[in-house]
């Protein structure tokens, strides 16, 4: 393969992730977020420590149970902690705690 080839290959790739698209049958979905909002009433389906943001998302996507997440992680690009959540109830504030739905389109 040729370098231009390989180019275009990785940005479909990074544009289908950025896109929040689901490979297998091109599923899309979004993510609310709630800042200084935690969920700690809610059913947690598992934790994970030292993840980023990818692997947290990505997690909670390949779970049919996960309708959602709870992390300490302010951005994409520090590593934390990752709570799945399999429900949503009531929200408390606390600060550093991010709370994001996953809405599937």
């Amino acid at each position: 393969m040729n370098k231009a080839v390989i180019l275009a290959l990785i940005l479909v790739f990074i544009l289908a992730i950025s896109m929040n698209a689901k490979v297998e049958g091109m599923q899309k979905w979004y993510w609310y977020l709630e800042k200084n909002t935690d969920y700690s009433d809610a059913d947690t389906i598992r934790s994970f420590t030292n993840v980023n943001m990818w692997q947290c998302h990505n997690s909670c996507i390949s779970d049919s149970q996960c309708v959602g997440i709870v992390t300490d992680m302010d951005n994409t690009f520090n590593k934390g902690t990752c709570w799945l959540k399999s429900k949503f109830d009531t929200g408390i504030k606390k600060d550093g705690r991010y709370s994001y739905r996953m809405v599937k389109t």
